[in-house]
């Protein structure tokens, strides 16, 4: 698949992420589109995002599953993990083992 069959189709979307005031679940709004979207737990709202940009931009059934928006993450924690696996590759690992 090539990206110019869906040239519609935007490299970013600006997803608003909100909890609701009650605790009882997630709402996702993407302000550029004006619409919205809501789940219950965040697995969940990933899954309801995406199926709101398909729905959004007529993005085929059988392309839904090549076609994917993931979010960023900005998360401190995910930050060091990453810097972790960074370290652990084999050859580092071989110096702290036969040192």
């Amino acid at each position: 698949m090539k990206i110019a069959q869906f040239p519609y189709l935007p490299k970013t979307i600006k997803v608003n992420i909100m909890r609701h005031k009650d605790g009882s679940g997630y709402f996702a709004k993407l302000s550029e589109y004006d619409v919205f979207t809501e789940a219950d737990t965040e697995l969940e709202l990933e899954e309801m995002i995406n199926d709101l940009i398909y729905d959004l931009f007529e993005v085929p059934k059988e392309y839904q599953g090549k076609i994917r928006y993931l979010k960023e993450n900005k998360d401190k924690e995910f930050e060091n993990i990453k810097r972790l696996l960074i370290y652990s590759t084999p050859d580092s690992i071989g110096k702290y083992l036969f040192s």
